[in-house]
């Protein structure tokens, strides 16, 4: 399945049943020091990772004084802006500040343009109804200006102090003013306030900065508003409604705008003042039974922020505990005050400290697991625990399980990308919906993407699916979206998108893009990930787990492995190819920036691509904002730390002899001795010798009640049809579970390891 073919080694399997109950399936982050994310913990402030040579995990983190001391440069080089505001709103000393950039230009600046502006304003506003036809008034010279610097300062200080108007040049480096048409639109919708600060705001631009337009009752209005707004500074604005509860009892609609990130790596570095201005909060989730993306909604519902200003290093399983750290670009004081919001079922938020910025992708060292198999049994070897007791059971599987961790811990397991990584099976060839909707995105087709995203599934008839046949089957996005129940954040999120953007293949487009970018790229990432599990399995089948001639391989002793790390193997080269192990060898992810191996393997990826028609994809989304740089990726890891029991839970004493331990002719002194035998039963069990409880129960038995050995042996042939075990135990109460404790690196999944002790194809 997914292209899961191979193992790496040759024991005997072990069945049991898995994620019975999400109790059963524990994550917990490992972080870049190695040390485990906890919910209880008490924290001190901490900073985004930077490299250093010198620490221990290859990064460190930013001193608070170093924070301190740039956000004191931030206010130096902005002394009007020197505090960030959550809200924008326009304030009296920015106003004196662009009077006087006028005034310093030219004195007579400023009058000659406040009368242009109430000529204007006569012009355009009558009786309080706002006209949309073009100005009648002919546009005001301001003279030339060459220097860029005073260009900018005019922009910046017309568009702030008479929002109505704005500034242009033409090729001779001259300026004049005139009506803004985008203006008059705008303010036929919202009310004066309302329109002039939403100029304002365009104007500046200013990354982290919101503002809020209220004052639209009527829904049809808000998606006016939101439909302008994406038409004309899409490309720099995002616009979402939200609804606030008031004091008394009402509650208020309202749009909020906000300025995106201009890239991301622009949103991650820390240099200038910018970023220093912003207040970020770490905190640590604990979800269960919850998508990670279900539980960022939730979250940022409470605090009133988009998913996308919740940062974190990575998704978890849906079907589990799991324990992550994360982070908000909001001040700890609101956060603590806004988490009062937040009852969803399932989650818990604590462990509350500032950070000095996001948390990255992949800044994570790994997860630690604590796995529970129930009811395990040796498919094929069922004779050896046939009619055996729990005990004695339990004896046999650890005999056998410790083989297999033996083997574990010495040749690894194959790193395949886990069943999670393509969520459920899917009728189409690659069995993955997930994998489905990223090779749609590669081949750019956004509206089988949408609708693959949007697909029922025909075995189930909820709520959930029931909306998306409705939707399949009628393209009513409204009556979809209205079926579709809240907690589904994406497909919400995505019929919202499609209701204010349309159907066709640019408003697909723009769906798409209100998914979280790091969801967009997961989409991507499962199809590729599907790729490199055929090209694992193609690898080992044809040159099993020996290093030959043009293979990629990472030297040993890299830790934190990077693209540049990887070495190619040159063809006819074995003397170099018998340095390495095959625990060296990785595999690329197909990208833009990777090297594929040289030998037949190679081939075999640009032919399953050409199968896809991707022969000439260069793996560059610009349409969805999505670069795919590729990577490599080890084709054999192994556990860390691998611990292992065998267990019997919920066994209790007098349920293991629902009948006596030996026949009824015996007596009543042989029944007088079940709490004897049950106590050497247990005693010699330890001892990982099944064959010898029988023989010590009965002499026990024997002894201390002076019944002879042929009576004995007469009372458990009589006992061998009634549910008793060779040991005199009764071997129907309870079964064995193994319990697994584990650490793996970041991206390497649990599910895989199972794989290999299970023997799952």
């Amino acid at each position: 399945m997914f292209g899961m073919k191979c193992f790496c080694s040759d024991v005997a399997s072990i069945g049991g049943a898995i994620k019975s109950t999400p109790l059963d399936f524990k994550v917990t982050e490992v972080d870049l020091k190695g040390k485990l994310v906890k919910l209880n913990s008490k924290e001190e402030t901490v900073g985004t990772y930077e490299k250093d040579e010198d620490a221990k995990s290859g990064k460190c983190q930013l001193s608070e004084l170093a924070f301190k001391e740039s956000i004191n440069l931030g206010k130096q080089l902005d002394p009007v802006l020197s505090e960030r505001v959550e809200n924008f709103s326009p304030s009296l000393d920015l106003t004196k500040h662009y009077k006087g950039l006028l005034d310093g230009l030219n004195e007579t600046f400023c009058d000659r343009i406040s009368e242009y502006a109430d000529r204007c304003k006569e012009e355009s506003f009558h009786n309080d109804e706002v006209s949309t036809t073009e100005a009648k008034i002919s546009p005001l010279h301001l003279g030339t200006f060459y220097d860029k610097s005073q260009r900018t300062d005019l922009y910046a200080a017309i568009k702030y102090l008479f929002p109505h108007l704005k500034a242009c040049v033409s090729d001779n480096h001259e300026m004049k003013i005139c009506q803004d048409e985008m203006y008059a639109t705008f303010r036929s919708l919202l009310i004066e306030e309302d329109a002039n600060n939403l100029q304002r705001f365009v104007s500046r631009r200013k990354i982290h900065e919101k503002l809020d337009l209220s004052g639209m009752p009527s829904k049809s209005v808000r998606t006016q508003v939101h439909r302008l707004i994406n038409q004309h500074y899409g490309s720099f604005l995002e616009s979402k409604t939200f609804t606030s509860e008031n004091p008394g009892g009402t509650s208020e609609i309202y749009i909020q705008l906000r300025v995106k990130e201009r890239s991301r790596g622009q949103k991650r570095r820390l240099d200038g003042c910018s970023q220093q201005q912003v207040c970020y909060t770490g905190f640590t989730l604990q979800k269960e039974n919850l998508e990670t993306f279900e539980a960022v909604q939730a979250i940022a519902k409470a605090l009133r922020v988009r998913p996308s200003d919740i940062s974190y290093a990575g998704i978890k399983d849906k079907r589990a505990v799991t324990v992550q750290a994360m982070a908000v670009s909001l001040s700890l004081q609101r956060v603590e005050g806004l988490l009062c919001n937040l009852k969803a079922k399932g989650i818990t938020v604590g462990n509350l400290r500032k950070r000095t910025g996001p948390i990255t992708t992949g800044e994570l060292w790994g997860n630690d697991f604590k796995i529970t198999l129930r009811n395990i049994w040796l498919p094929g070897n069922e004779k050896l625990y046939a009619n055996k007791c729990p005990i004695c059971k339990k004896c046999i599987l650890e005999k056998h399980f410790m083989q297999t961790a033996e083997h574990l811990k010495k040749n690894g397991f194959i790193n395949y990308f886990g069943k999670q990584r393509f969520g459920e099976e899917w009728s189409s060839p690659s069995r993955s919906l997930s994998a489905d909707v990223g090779l749609a995105m590669l081949q750019n087709d956004y509206i089988k993407a949408v609708k693959l995203i949007l697909s029922p599934d025909p075995k189930k008839t909820d709520a959930v699916n029931i909306a998306k046949k409705l939707f399949q089957e009628t393209s009513d996005v409204k009556a979809a979206l209205k079926m579709m129940p809240t907690f589904k954040a994406r497909e919400c999120m995505l019929l919202k998108a499609l209701h204010r953007h349309g159907v066709e293949q640019e408003g697909c487009r723009k769906a798409l893009l209100g998914i979280p970018h790091h969801m967009r790229q997961l989409y991507i990432h499962s199809f590729t990930s599907l790729v490199w599990n055929h090209m694992a399995s193609q690898r080992i089948a044809e040159h099993g787990f020996k290093v030959i001639p043009g293979d990629l391989v990472i030297p040993p002793g890299i830790k934190d492995m990077t693209k540049d790390d990887a070495i190619l193997i040159c063809a006819g080269d074995l003397t170099t190819a018998s340095k390495y192990t095959v625990f060296d060898v990785v595999l690329p992810l197909p990208g833009n920036a990777i090297t594929y191996p040289q030998h037949s393997v190679g081939q075999a990826y640009s032919d399953i691509l050409n199968s896809y028609s991707l022969g000439k994809c260069q793996f560059r989304l610009n349409a969805l904002q999505i670069n795919v740089p590729g990577d490599y990726r080890r084709l054999v890891e192994f556990p860390v730390n691998l611990e292992w029991k065998i267990f019997q839970e919920g066994r209790h004493e007098d349920s293991m002899f629902r009948e006596p331990a030996v026949s009824e002719k015996v007596g009543q002194k042989v029944c007088k001795s079940d709490f004897q035998i049950t106590e050497l039963v247990n005693s010699v069990g330890q001892q990982n010798n099944p064959q010898q409880c029988e023989a010590a129960a009965i002499k026990d038995v024997s002894i201390d009640d002076g019944i002879s050995d042929l009576e004995v042996k007469q009372a458990g042939k009589m006992e061998k049809g009634r549910n008793i075990c060779d040991c005199g135990n009764d071997f129907r109460c309870g079964e064995c579970n193994l319990e697994l404790n584990f650490s793996l690196p970041s991206s390497t999944y649990a599910t895989s390891l199972l794989r290999e002790i299970m023997r799952e194809t």
